[in-house]
């Protein structure tokens, strides 16, 4: 297993066990290792499981820059913004994804 792949599995596995502020430091570390929309989403769902919804509405951005289709990172963005307290902003970005079939 390459390192990205070991430092992919390990942000996964750190989220999944609500590990956030590892789960952080990891997706950092793959995204200087190998910056991708994947990473940035990592990053992002570990900043939105913090409550530091700016940083990961930044986060979901930069992933969208990777893939700008990328539902991972729309729905991302949408929690976060809806978490914000912008409920009619996320609600049209689950609708586009929604009209998207995904």
């Amino acid at each position: 297993m390459s390192r990205v792949d070991a430092l992919r599995a390990a942000t996964r596995a750190a989220l999944d066990s609500d590990r956030v502020v590892e789960a952080e430091r990891l997706a950092r570390q793959l995204i200087g290792a190998a910056p991708s929309a994947e990473a940035w989403n990592l990053l992002a769902r570990a900043l939105r499981s913090q409550d530091r919804f700016e940083q990961s509405i930044a986060a979901s951005e930069n992933a969208l820059r990777f893939n700008p289709t990328s539902a991972d990172a729309i729905y991302n963005r949408a929690v976060a913004v809806g978490r914000r307290g912008n409920v009619a902003a996320a609600l049209a970005q689950f609708e586009s994804l929604v009209a998207r079939g995904v």
